[in-house]
């Protein structure tokens, strides 16, 4: 039997409006999950995310729980339409989405966990003076980490995402990163992007982050997955609760194996493929990584008109 497979994207797919058709059409699910991330932070989400030019859009406690939200309320517009997944993944942050997905906590429960993480990642930025992240488009991570020894930055910055045989995002000091992207843009002609995070996100400069999240999670309940959950960490399906909790608990200072993972899922066989969630990051990184030709079908699910329209496309009106 053919599986269904949903990626949920984590930061850096964020972009200013999204989840607005969510709002304006008055989805209950949305506005309550967005409650309690509000709850969580202390702040307003929904005056946030939507005012233009906001200072704090950027904000890790800001975009994780709203892309949690968006996410979580597309899968669940997907399953009223009658499409399950039967193997899930997230990107980063969308590892924690997906412990909702999988059953493995509570929607609200999925909200605080990506909310307070948020906070944290917040926190551990300030405590270490600051940091972002650089896309590397046409290298690989392991391409990168040459580069890094080469140039002698190892302490400033860090392969964050193997993303692609052709895509990699570097983290770190913004000096070690400046140095970084003009060598490969001027010696190398390798393309690079500035994401629009406010950290150095999976490195070691957020280990504040992680220790404060393991004291935090180590008495939550996990429960086990209903469905096949397949790890950044690891780039293989999970189902130890125990193991789950401390992978989601390591990926602040670690990187995501994300190309290793996509390796992992390309050996099965899938009726469909989506991506749900803001952006169109992760379709692309299907293609990179060539998974959509084990799918009969492969779609980016980050609308309400998309998600009620996907069995149309998929079924041809059916």
């Amino acid at each position: 039997m053919k599986e269904i497979l949903f990626q949920l994207p984590g930061q850096g797919s964020h972009f200013f409006g999204m989840g607005k058709d969510l709002w304006d059409g008055g989805d209950k699910f949305f506005r309550e999950l967005l409650k309690i991330g509000s709850d969580t932070i202390k702040k307003d989400l929904s005056k946030i995310i939507f005012e233009e030019n906001s200072k704090e859009f950027n904000d890790a406690k800001i975009l994780q729980p709203t892309i949690s939200a968006i996410s979580l309320s597309l899968v669940k517009i997907l399953e009223d339409e009658g499409v399950f997944p039967t193997v899930v993944m997230g990107h980063s942050l969308g590892e924690i989405t997906a412990l909702g997905v999988i059953g493995s906590l509570s929607y609200e429960k999925t909200m605080e966990f990506s909310a307070f993480r948020g906070v944290l990642m917040d926190e551990s930025a300030r405590i270490c003076g600051g940091g972002t992240m650089t896309a590397v488009l046409m290298a690989n991570g392991a391409q990168c980490r040459e580069i890094i020894d080469e140039m002698d930055l190892g302490e400033k910055i860090f392969v964050a995402n193997d993303n692609a045989p052709t895509q990699a995002v570097v983290s770190g000091k913004l000096d070690g990163l400046t140095k970084f992207e003009k060598y490969i843009e001027e010696k190398m002609r390798v393309k690079n992007k500035r994401i629009a995070v406010a950290g150095p996100w999976h490195t070691p400069f957020i280990k504040h982050a992680k220790d404060k999240f393991y004291d935090w999670v180590k008495d939550k309940e996990i429960l086990p997955p209903k469905r096949k959950f397949i790890l950044n960490s690891t780039a293989k399906q999970e189902e130890n609760t125990e193991e789950i909790r401390k992978h989601i608990t390591n990926k602040f200072v670690e990187p995501v194996r994300w190309r290793e993972s996509c390796e992992y899922v390309k050996e099965m066989q899938f009726s469909a493929i989506f991506e749900v969630g803001p952006g169109k990051i992760l379709a692309g990184l299907m293609r990179a990584n060539k998974i959509i030709k084990s799918a009969d079908f492969h779609d980016s699910i980050s609308t309400v008109e998309e998600a009620r329209n996907v069995r149309k496309k998929m079924f041809g009106g059916v």
